[in-house]
C-alpha cells in the first residue's frame, strides 16, 4: 500500500482519488485494480479555482485542488513577483499589497489537465512487472483494470464487475 500512497502523493492525486481497491493473487497469476476518481473540473481562471478571504491589504486565496497549487504560485509570481506572493499552507497562498480582482482574472495554465494521463501512469507504477496481459474497462468514474502474465479469463472479467467496493 506504501507504493500507491507514494504514487498518489508524487502524482498530485490526492484530492482527485476516492477510493482504490486492489485484488492480487500470485499464484494465478491476476491482479485487478479498481480506482474511482474524479475529473477535474476544465477551468484555468483562479476564480474559478479558489476562494478568497481579504485581510487587511492582503489576499488569502484558498485553492479547492491540490493539483493547481503549483500552477497558481507560478502564475502569480510570474505576473506580481515571489516578493508579494508566497505559499502559507498546503491549498492557502497570501498575496500583498495586490488587487482582488487582478488576482483573481489570472489563468494559471493555457492547457487543462488530463487527469486520465496521470491516472494511467498511477496504474504502471501500481501494478507489478511482467503483468502485460491487460484489459480496461470504464465504468462512470470507475476504471477497472484486469491484469496478468497469461491471457485475460471471462471469469477474472465477471468478478472485477462482482467486486463491490464500499465508499
Amino acid at each position: 500500500m506504501k507504493i500507491i500512497e507514494q504514487s498518489i502523493e508524487d502524482l498530485i492525486l490526492g484530492g482527485n482519488i476516492n477510493w482504490i481497491y486492489l485484488y492480487l493473487d500470485l499464484e494465478i497469476p491476476l491482479v485487478i485494480l479498481k480506482i474511482n476518481y474524479k475529473e477535474l473540473e476544465r477551468k484555468n481562471l483562479l476564480k474559478d479555482l479558489a476562494r478568497f478571504e481579504e485581510v487587511a491589504n492582503n489576499t488569502k486565496i484558498i485553492l479547492k485542488n491540490e493539483i493547481d497549487v503549483t500552477d497558481a504560485l507560478r502564475a502569480l509570481w510570474s505576473r506580481f513577483g515571489r516578493d508579494k506572493v508566497e505559499q502559507i499552507g498546503r491549498l492557502e497562498i497570501l498575496a500583498r499589497n495586490i488587487d482582488i480582482n487582478e488576482i483573481k482574472e489570472i489563468r494559471i495554465r493555457e492547457k487543462e489537465i488530463d487527469i486520465s494521463e496521470r491516472i494511467i501512469e498511477l496504474i504502471n507504477r501500481i501494478l507489478p512487472e511482467g503483468f502485460r496481459v491487460r484489459h480496461t474497462i470504464k465504468e462512470g468514474d470507475t476504471l477497472i483494470v484486469i491484469a496478468s502474465e497469461d491471457p485475460i479469463k471471462e471469469e477474472w472479467i465477471r468478478k472485477a464487475h462482482e467486486i463491490k467496493v464500499e465508499e
